[in-house]
């Protein structure tokens, strides 16, 4: 019985192959995967947040008074950009002597739109939390929502 010594060979370039196939797929995905961050997207991440700190430095946001915090993003959102601020508050369920364990829920204290009739495309969202004492204690706990966008 004669053996085909091609066989062997052919085996090896068909492995080799299919082996530099998955290898390029794998590298192409990565690639088209990684420019989904655009510059723009980066801007408006980090526009997001530094507002949010800002709201959040200057106590802005512990108000939960919804004309001061909608003047105040109006003075520093810029121009160009629309956004959602959409604040969510916690209430101590168990106010007790050891202070609190356990938050429930007590609703949306604020939702502003800025400007009015805005489409959120491409929007980046950013968060935070806050919370009010009362007495040395936490009395409201809070999360803070901003999604922002292009004009």
């Amino acid at each position: 019985m004669e053996v085909k010594k091609g066989f062997f060979f052919s085996l090896d370039v068909a492995f080799a192959i299919a082996l530099a196939i998955i290898l390029s797929v794998g590298i192409l995905f990565n690639l088209t995967r990684n420019q989904d961050i655009t510059s723009e997207n980066l801007y408006l991440s980090k526009l997001a947040n530094d507002i949010l700190i800002t709201l959040n430095k200057n106590k802005t946001l512990e108000t939960l008074d919804n004309t001061t915090i909608t003047n105040s993003l109006k003075n520093i959102l810029p121009q160009n950009l629309g956004a959602t601020l959409n604040i969510t508050t916690f209430e101590c369920a168990n106010p007790g002597s050891n202070g609190c364990n356990e938050f429930r829920e007590k609703g949306n204290c604020c939702l502003i739109t800025l400007p009015v009739g805005g489409t959120e495309q491409n929007a980046i969202i950013a968060r935070t939390s806050f919370v009010n004492f009362s007495s040395e204690r936490i009395n409201l706990y809070a999360l803070a929502s901003l999604k922002v966008w292009s004009l």
